[in-house]
């Protein structure tokens, strides 16, 4: 049985995979993939919703992982409103790499 996503869903919706796609431009992850991998979610199942924004809904921890851990803006993610990230800014913040100890 197929859900019946708002307008307004279906926008939050795009709005993460926009951010998604501005994070592994800026190399932040490889892919939707690894993004997946890093947290443990099904990435059939986020295809699924990227694919049919209007009949799958993303599940709200999935949201927090990008205002959390890579400076999204809450706002702009639910609203639209404002900047991508919590900054003030639509570039996000660069990646702090750090090497691996040497033996």
């Amino acid at each position: 049985m197929a859900m019946n996503i708002s307008a307004e869903g279906v926008a939050i919706t795009e709005r993460f995979f926009r951010a998604i796609d501005i994070l592994i431009d800026a190399g932040h992850f490889r892919g939707l993939q690894t993004f997946t991998a890093m947290y443990g979610i099904n990435r059939r199942n986020l295809t699924h919703i990227k694919d049919s924004p209007s009949n799958a809904v993303l599940k709200p921890e999935t949201l927090v992982l990008l205002v959390k851990y890579h400076n999204v803006s809450p706002m702009w993610l639910l609203t639209g409103d404002g900047t991508v990230f919590q900054d003030g800014t639509n570039v996000p913040p660069k990646m702090v790499r750090k090497n691996k100890p040497r033996h």
